[in-house]
C-alpha cells in the first residue's frame, strides 16, 4: 500500500503544477483558440483531482500533498514555470 500512497500523492502534486502551467497559458492566450483549450483542460485536470481525492479518501490514504508534493513543486515546478514563461514571453520562443 505504500507504494500506492507514493503514487497518488506523486499524481496529485503533479496536477498542482500542471495546473500552474495551465493557469499562465490561459492567460496567455485568453484571447485565441487555445485560450479556450486551456480552459477544458484545466476543468478536466481539477475533475481528475477530485477523483483522485475521493480514491485517497476512501482507501485511507493521507494525502501528503501540504508537505511533501508542495514543498517539491515549489523548488522543481517553479523553475519549469519560469522556464516556460521565458520561452513563450521571448521574441523568439
Amino acid at each position: 500500500m505504500k507504494e500506492l500512497d507514493s503514487y497518488l500523492n506523486d499524481h496529485l502534486a503533479g496536477s498542482v503544477g500542471a495546473l500552474e502551467l495551465i493557469a499562465h497559458w490561459k492567460h496567455l492566450y485568453e484571447d485565441k483558440p487555445l485560450g479556450a483549450f486551456f480552459t477544458g483542460i484545466e476543468a478536466e485536470i481539477r475533475a481528475d483531482q477530485d477523483t483522485l481525492r475521493d480514491l485517497m479518501r476512501s482507501l485511507g490514504i493521507e494525502r501528503k500533498l501540504q508537505c511533501r508534493a508542495e514543498e517539491q513543486i515549489e523548488l522543481t515546478e517553479a523553475e519549469r514555470i519560469r522556464a516556460a514563461r521565458r520561452a513563450l514571453e521571448s521574441p523568439t520562443g
